[in-house]
């Protein structure tokens, strides 16, 4: 903070809509200090997108997805009012977090849809492709697959569905939401692993369906932490309920 001015430097990668014209400025998360702890003091401190210094760097080419875009923004020397600062100061880190809470259930719900997607795609596929003399989904290892992608389709959107009540209710969810989206996000790539293993040869195919559900399913087990960044979270609050 200078002069009544914050300069902000840094660089952010898969940033959403940082390169298209909708996007008229960025809540970037920013160092601000040091808390008396000694730990790092996070704001976040809106930038609009013509402030001097506001570079968008490459749109990265995504393995799915690829409606959505996603890039780089660097930042050199942006100065933006300090009446930018967005809520209070040092209260940027819980700003984010609340924010990824609720985004886990969205993800979770985005992941229902498509292991639901998987699964009729599947279904259908089953009842009309003939191998040795019957349709497939006649064989038992492809009911087997198809039996699993449904009571996951179930039980994911059972937990995604207590995680949302929760927060509707005004309760604590962030337990809740990380095993929603971790179980639904899984359960959605294995139910795109699966249609593909029933597609067979079939689904090596870019143009098929099958291809690209497993290769937009990736996103949702990176998207809004990692599935071993939902087990560290679901372990943190397991621990304080232990006590």
């Amino acid at each position: 903070l200078e002069n009544g001015e914050w300069i902000i430097n840094g660089c952010k990668a898969f940033i959403t809509n940082s390169g298209i014209d909708i996007c008229g400025f960025s809540v970037v998360c920013a160092i601000t200090g040091q808390q008396e702890s000694g730990k790092k003091e996070f704001s976040s401190i809106i930038v609009p997108r013509d402030v001097p210094g506001y570079v968008v760097g490459r749109r990265l080419s995504k393995l799915g997805a690829p409606a959505g875009d996603c890039g780089e923004i660097y930042l050199e020397n942006c100065r933006v009012p300090q009446e930018n600062l967005l809520g209070k100061q040092g209260k940027g880190a819980a700003q984010f977090l609340v924010a990824l809470e609720l985004g886990r259930i969205g993800i979770a719900a985005s992941s229902v849809g498509m292991a639901r997607g998987c699964y009729e795609l599947a279904l259908k596929y089953a009842r009309e492709r003939v191998a040795f003399g019957k349709p497939i989904f006649e064989h038992q290892a492809v009911q087997f697959r198809l039996v699993d992608m449904a009571m996951n389709i179930e039980v994911a959107r059972l937990v995604t569905y207590k995680a949302a009540q929760l927060r509707d209710d005004g309760k604590p969810f962030a337990k809740e939401a990380s095993m929603a989206k971790l179980f639904a996000s899984e359960a959605a790539l294995k139910s795109a692993e699966d249609v593909m293993r029933i597609f067979a040869g079939y689904s090596f195919d870019i143009e098929t369906q099958a291809s690209r559900f497993y290769r937009d399913a990736v996103v949702l087990v990176t998207g809004e932490g990692t599935s071993d960044i939902q087990r560290m979270v679901i372990a943190r609050h397991l621990a304080k309920e232990a006590v």
